[in-house]
């Protein structure tokens, strides 16, 4: 009888340690040729459109504690890590924040190879079109340095 409630306990175990190693903060998808979109619950969306991509590609779209803030661009609520790191896209894809942001931001900052790019906004939301994925945040725009 010991034996058989030993089987049951590890099982417990073992899905109760699976399911304390999920994580709540990151959303991801399978995004391939066709196209497709992530959607992360605190309101950053990336959209791929149909042939941004020639093969399938899992996306994650998780919180950072990286400050992207330059100059007279100062960041509004958090950023963002988009990957893979490395995946470029043929077509841009659309960066939508909804929700995370405040403050009315102006500008979308993406780090480059040597700056932090600030891509302008439309619509009243932060909206950008990437060419690459990476650490992204929204930002209220001052004078260009």
């Amino acid at each position: 009888m010991a034996l058989s409630l030993r089987v049951p306990l590890a099982l417990g175990g073992a899905l109760l340690l699976l399911s304390a190693c999920s994580d709540n903060s990151t959303a991801d998808a399978l995004i391939g040729p066709e196209g497709g979109q992530v959607v992360h619950d605190d309101g950053v969306t990336l959209i791929v459109p149909p042939g941004a991509l020639s093969t399938v590609h899992q996306i994650i779209i998780r919180p950072s504690d990286e400050k992207l803030s330059r100059g007279s661009f100062e960041q509004v609520g958090g950023s963002y890590l988009i990957e893979p790191r490395i995946l470029q896209f043929k077509i841009p894809a659309q960066l939508t924040f909804d929700r995370t942001v405040k403050e009315k931001a102006t500008v979308l900052l993406k780090p480059g190879e040597t700056r932090v790019i600030a891509y302008s906004t439309a619509d009243g939301k932060p909206t950008a079109y990437i060419g690459s994925l990476g650490i992204v945040a929204a930002a209220k725009a001052g004078d260009p340095v």
